[in-house]
């Protein structure tokens, strides 16, 4: 399981991805399929609806660009720390 300490826009959330599983957002489990489409690329899929996630970056700092169909992408400035493996 891969656990992440994830800041966004000054909150700070507690991110865990497991293989097979659903991703858990501080604790509580997220109803999405998240699917690793290529280096840094993710498809996120919800009642028929998918959302398209980019992360440009390395280290600490990165952005992550979303797009949703028929929606503006949205761009986020990204902090990563206490990042382990469990």
């Amino acid at each position: 399981m891969a656990r992440f300490a994830v800041k966004i826009e000054g909150k700070e959330r507690i991110v865990e991805i497991d293989e097979g599983a659903k991703p858990r957002v501080d604790g509580m489990e997220v109803d999405v399929e998240v699917v690793a489409a290529d280096a840094g690329s993710w498809i996120l899929r919800r009642d028929g609806e998918q959302t398209f996630a980019w992360v440009d970056g390395s280290g600490a700092r990165m952005t992550v660009e979303v797009r949703r169909a028929g929606e503006d992408p949205v761009v986020l400035g990204v902090e990563v720390g206490d990042t382990s493996i469990v």
